[in-house]
């Protein structure tokens, strides 16, 4: 259906986790790829109405320099995603954990369902914790595509979608920037 709207929902963390893997084997991965060239060989010649970004904040106060760090590759992101951003916790361990990203992700896309403002979400992630999100939305009626690293996959979400692709190193290379 060429008129179909598709929203794509980003799991940022999971993502940067993807690429961070690829960045093993090859060093010249952006940590990134740049969204709206993913999203288009995704929703493929679908109209794609809105993407969305979902990922833990630094907070500016207790940790500056990598809220800055952050800020520089966030404002890339931005040029093509609308942010939304939860809390980064340290734990005692001194590892950082996401508070609320799965939270805001799961509101804007049965929300936005619910709104009928689209008729395909895109979901990239492999975060298992997402499934009862993808049967809400679908028992509203919507389609949700889920677009992943092979490595990632939660194979109980990969079932719950109506239908799934791998997020290849070719897609990456052919949606990384051309100017940085």
């Amino acid at each position: 259906m060429i008129d179909e709207r598709v929203m794509l929902f980003i799991d940022g963390n999971n993502v940067y986790n993807g690429m961070k893997e690829l960045r093993k084997t090859d060093p010249t991965m952006p940590r990134f790829p740049d969204f709206s060239k993913l999203g288009r060989l995704l929703a493929q010649h679908r109209k794609i109405i809105r993407s969305f970004f979902y990922a833990g904040r630094f907070d500016p106060k207790k940790n500056p320099v990598e809220y800055q760090k952050q800020s520089l590759q966030y404002n890339r992101i931005r040029e093509s995603c609308s942010m939304r951003f939860g809390r980064l916790l340290q734990r005692e361990s001194g590892v950082y954990i996401e508070k609320g990203v799965d939270v805001l992700l799961t509101i804007d896309m049965i929300k936005l369902a619910r709104l009928n403002s689209y008729d395909t979400a895109i979901l990239l992630s492999g975060d298992g914790d997402l499934i009862e999100t993808v049967r809400e939305v679908r028992e509203i009626g919507k389609r949700v595509e889920l677009a992943f690293f092979p490595f990632q996959r939660a194979h109980e979400l990969l079932f719950t979608c109506n239908s799934h692709s791998d997020i290849t190193e070719t897609m990456i290379r052919m949606s990384m920037r051309t100017t940085m």
